[in-house]
């Protein structure tokens, strides 16, 4: 009997052994996912060092706007109003981007045919943009390869999401058109357009740049300016004092 009782006691201990082990392995896993999940700027979706990180298009986007207007604020400048539809736009030249650099590279084509591109003020009304008088546009890439491997020149390691922001942000601002046009008073919307191509190894981003206006489109009053016709942006038109 005796002989019986310490058997099931080094039983129960090995059942209780492997239960701290199974136990101990689902926290470690559990960390682990924790820590490849976003905690900083609220961008990154899923972080995993064997693999491209995947950004969320909008939340970089509104990131990015609330750095250029706490530059603008230094300035004592308005805040840029983010324009829904110039954003849409702009995503779409990031796309061709975006198609034309699929899969890890070390050098990003950000050249396009123009006749697979509209100019800027056509994009613009294609998308029915409406209350600005004038735009320009500005285009920035980056990888988000970190390293990579000498055995067979793959990525090896991948930047984080804050890295991204602050590598392209820099690169917009060290741009003296870009900063200029920026830190115009003047200017006082912006569409953002940001897409990855499809492996998330390269990352475009296509800013738009506009002056506003509270005339020449329809419903609102004709423009005047000394020395010209009152008159309407594209192709409306000016009736009794009312663009139409």
């Amino acid at each position: 009997m005796k002989i019986l009782n310490n058997k099931f006691f080094y039983i129960g201990l090995l059942l209780a052994f492997l239960l701290l082990v199974v136990l101990s392995l689902f926290l470690l896993m559990g960390s682990q996912k924790q820590s490849n999940t976003s905690s900083s700027n609220g961008l990154l979706i899923f972080q995993n060092n064997n693999k491209p990180p995947i950004i969320d298009q909008n939340s970089f986007k509104k990131h990015l706007l609330s750095e250029f207007n706490t530059l603008r604020k230094e300035k004592n400048l308005s805040e840029l109003k983010f324009n829904e539809k110039a954003s849409l736009m702009a995503d779409t030249v990031a796309k061709k981007f975006a198609d034309k650099n699929i899969g890890f590279t070390r050098v990003i084509d950000m050249k396009y045919d123009e006749k697979d591109v509209l100019p800027l003020e056509k994009r613009l009304r294609g998308f029915d943009v409406q209350n600005w008088k004038e735009a320009i546009e500005f285009y920035e890439a980056t990888s988000v390869v970190k390293k990579v491997s000498a055995i067979d020149n793959k990525p090896k390691e991948y930047k984080s999401e804050k890295e991204l922001l602050t590598e392209l942000s820099a690169k917009l601002l060290n741009n003296a058109n870009f900063r200029q046009s920026l830190l115009n008073k003047e200017i006082d919307m912006i569409g953002i357009g940001f897409l990855s191509d499809e492996e998330n190894y390269n990352y475009f981003l296509v800013i738009v740049l506009m002056k506003s206006t509270d005339c020449g489109y329809p419903n609102k009053k004709c423009c005047v300016e000394q020395g010209y016709l009152p008159y309407c942006y594209y192709d409306y038109k000016c009736q009794e004092d009312i663009c139409v």
